[in-house]
């Protein structure tokens, strides 16, 4: 059974590696491959590491105590949202062994759940305009496009904003 989780430092090396596999799994082709192939690793793992040594936002979906997927969330980061009612998703990314089986829904209603108990009123996410199993994903949790896009030049590649009123 899948359970969600606040992450611990000890998770730093498994979301890295979900991270890692995750990117080179599904962005091969959307983004330059130059920037694909500095996400590696030892830089992932020390980033999340130092990150989790702090208070966060951070949630790990587990399943047998294995971290299978992970969640970070915080106030928009978007200047257009520049009340303080609007929250965002950072990052959601899950074991490519994982993906499909709930976990990814779990985590998004958890994260939700977590934003709303904060005050939230509201909660953005980004994802890659080709990347197309990330807006299915999306629209079935109910999130929608709110027409906003934004050019990612370390990327080379387009990003859409989805937004979902809690």
């Amino acid at each position: 059974m899948i359970s969600i989780r606040e992450a611990i430092p000890s998770d730093a090396a498994e979301i890295a590696d979900i991270k890692v596999s995750s990117w080179h799994k599904t962005y091969r082709g959307l983004v330059c491959d130059n920037f694909l192939a500095s996400v590696e690793i030892n830089k992932t793992t020390a980033f999340w590491q130092q990150l989790l040594q702090q208070p966060n936002h951070v949630f790990v979906a587990t399943l047998d105590d294995k971290v299978i997927g992970f969640v970070h969330c915080c106030q928009s980061r978007d200047p257009a949202n520049s009340d303080d009612n609007v929250g965002e998703i950072t990052a959601i990314y899950l074991s490519p062994d994982h993906e499909r089986k709930g976990a990814g829904s779990a985590l998004i209603q958890h994260t939700e759940q977590q934003l709303r108990d904060q005050g939230y009123g509201s909660v953005t996410l980004w994802a890659l305009k080709d990347n197309i199993g990330a807006h299915q994903f999306y629209l079935r949790s109910g999130y929608l496009p709110d027409g906003e896009e934004g050019y990612r030049k370390v990327l080379k590649a387009t990003a859409a904003r989805y937004r979902k009123e809690l």
